[in-house]
């Protein structure tokens, strides 16, 4: 089964990874959809242009209108004046006729270009509904797809079409110039005309022909400026310009054709990456769900290891109170075996003196039975019967002092006995707490109070877990478990006290080093693997493969290498550098805890704030 942290951690990252394309795409579908409204809101203020100029042409159309009928007015005028004349006889048919016609040309032209103008007008007006209907198609058909892609090429063609705009209306207003300029000549001719008619009254019919030059003279010079006005031209130019409007109108629709399957495409291209987004979506609701179920088997491990934790804590209470026996029974076992030397050394000194009563009385019983035998050798008949009550009574003496020697040397064995049968008593009873703090009895016993790691082992260590002896990066920063004579590293904590550093060892917080030297006694090692555990510690550790103990497994279940040290190897020294009796098992060394990451904590802690971010 995989590790759930490490899939927990793949789901995160590929869910992250989703979410930010769907992103992506959202954002790049709003940028087009904001460049098409763009592109639609500038073609409206061309169209409105447009409109202007439309309605400045038919006010300049109105313009020429209002000019044409004040003309007409005028040669009507005239036309009634002179033909007053010509009844009078001052002014010849042949030069009213001349005057007629090129009048007329001038007015037919003027109207010609009106008309042209007009025609222009309307032409301008169909094309600007054209490109507004248009545009509200667009507007209509491209509300969810990229419009801005075409905006500069629109611009640019309607920009043409007003710089061909703006040309024209330059031309007509030139145009507008000279028309008042030629009305103007045409009122400074009427003026003239009322001159001639003046002089035509005053003079008699002997001035018939000089007035005749004169007025000869007078056209002549009428047609000249009414020549010089360029109408042909500008109307070619007109002409030319409605031609080129209507080139670029045609390339205009192609451009909205090319556009319209440009859109259709964008169109299938939404619809697909719909499609896709709705199947990414499918996918990430699968992952959550995933997550979810994963989540709550993680939140279930949760559950667990504060239960073991609790477990471990009462455990810890327990081991603390089972220690407190512990030294409670050395100091009863010290007691006892100090009385035990004291009554042994008694005994002896009263079995001493017992031996050397013993002795004394051996020798007066020797002495006695000497004296006895004398005394039944020498003595008469008549006096057996006092020397067998003296002997009687030395013997009963004697007997007696024996007697009491016995009981004293039989009172010190069974003192003995008994102080030798509690001492037994207490030496099982440790054995059976060494046994509950973690050793087991099949092992050999164990001295662990004062002992350290030889150097080369030391190194080797090191190097089989992977981490290089000459970094001091790499090195352990502080002994967890050791004495001011056997400390390995600058720093150290003690198993009670750790003297100017305070607390002893399990009062620290090992989550706060780098990395820690621990070559713990080995009834410590369940609470040396608890507290690695509680504190998150990165650390090596030193133990017995002693298999079958739980803290051996769970160790193992922390370590993230692992480097084995055979039993031919002269691992320990004690004191004086001094190495230890060869060991019947072999020795390991873990390496427990991950690396710090990037902001100081570990992975573990990083795939939290991730759960933590989704939640």
């Amino acid at each position: 089964m995989d590790d759930p942290v490490h899939r927990i951690k793949q789901l995160t990252d590929e869910l992250q990874r989703v979410k930010a394309k769907a992103n992506a795409d959202w954002q790049e579908a709003r940028l087009k959809e904001r460049q098409g409204e763009d592109h639609i809101y500038w073609l409206k203020v061309d169209i409105r242009k447009l409109k202007q100029d439309v309605r400045d042409s038919d006010s300049f159309s109105r313009k020429c209108d209002r000019a044409k009928d004040k003309m007409v007015l005028r040669v009507r005028e005239l036309e009634l004046r002179l033909g007053e004349d010509h009844l009078r006889g001052s002014v010849k048919p042949c030069q009213l006729s001349d005057m007629a016609i090129k009048w007329k040309d001038l007015y037919q032209g003027v109207e010609i270009e009106r008309d042209c103008l007009k025609k222009k007008n309307e032409e301008l007006e169909r094309s600007c509904t054209s490109y507004w209907t248009k545009i509200c198609q667009m507007a209509r058909e491209k509300r969810d797809s990229n419009g801005g892609l075409y905006r500069s090429s629109a611009s640019e063609v309607v920009t043409d079409v007003l710089t061909e705009r703006f040309d024209s209306e330059e031309l007509v207003c030139r145009r507008e110039a000279q028309l008042e300029l030629a009305l103007g000549r045409v009122d400074v001719l009427a003026a003239r005309v009322r001159e001639l008619e003046g002089k035509c009254f005053g003079l008699g019919r002997g001035q018939g022909e000089l007035v005749a030059v004169r007025q000869v003279r007078e056209e002549e010079e009428v047609k000249g400026m009414v020549s010089s006005l360029p109408r042909e031209g500008w109307f070619d130019r007109l002409v030319s310009a409605n031609v080129r409007l209507e080139s670029e109108l045609k390339e205009v629709k192609g451009t909205l054709s090319k556009w319209k399957e440009e859109r259709d495409r964008l169109v299938l291209a939404r619809d697909k990456l719909a499609l896709e987004l709705k199947e990414v979506k499918g996918k990430v609701s699968g992952l959550e769900a995933d997550l979810g179920s994963l989540m709550v088997i993680k939140d279930k491990w949760f559950v667990k290891c504060r239960s073991l934790e609790q477990e471990a804590e009462v455990g810890h209470d327990k081991y603390s109170r089972l220690e407190e026996e512990r030294d409670g029974l050395i100091l009863v076992r010290n007691k006892l075996a100090l009385e035990l030397e004291e009554s042994e050394i008694r005994r002896v000194a009263q079995f001493r003196l017992t031996s050397g009563r013993v002795s004394v009385f051996a020798g007066r019983a020797r002495e006695l039975e000497g004296i006895i035998s004398n005394l039944r050798a020498d003595s008469p008949a008549d006096a057996p019967g006092h020397a067998d009550a003296d002997l009687g009574q030395l013997l009963a003496e004697v007997v007696g002092m024996l007697g009491e020697a016995e009981v004293g040397t039989r009172d010190l064995g069974v003192r003995e006995v008994e102080l030798r049968e509690k001492l037994n008593e207490l030496a099982s009873l440790g054995e059976r707490v060494l046994e509950r703090v973690g050793r087991d009895s099949d092992h050999p016993i164990w001295v662990s109070s004062n002992y350290f790691v030889e150097d080369s082992v030391l190194e080797e260590i090191l190097g089989g877990l992977g981490l290089e002896p000459r970094d001091p990066g790499q090195r352990p920063s502080l002994d967890a478990f050791a004495t001011r004579e056997n400390a390995r590293f600058g720093r150290y904590w003690t198993r009670s006290s750790s003297g100017r550093f305070g607390r002893g060892a399990f009062g620290k917080n090992w989550g706060k080093e780098d990395l820690l030297w621990v070559n713990a006694p080995f009834e410590h090692l369940p609470e040396v693997v608890w507290k690695l555990g509680r504190d998150r510690a990165r650390a090596v550790v030193v133990v017995p493969e002693w298999e079958g103990e739980e803290w051996l497994g769970k160790l193992r279940g922390m370590a993230v290498r692992e480097y084995r040290v055979p039993r031919d190897r002269l691992v320990f020294c004690g004191r004086d550098r001094v190495p230890l009796p060869q060991r019947d098992w072999d020795t390991l060394a873990f390496l427990v805890g991950e690396p710090r990451v990037g902001g100081g904590g570990t992975v573990r802690e990083e795939v939290r704030s991730v759960r933590v971010g989704l939640g």
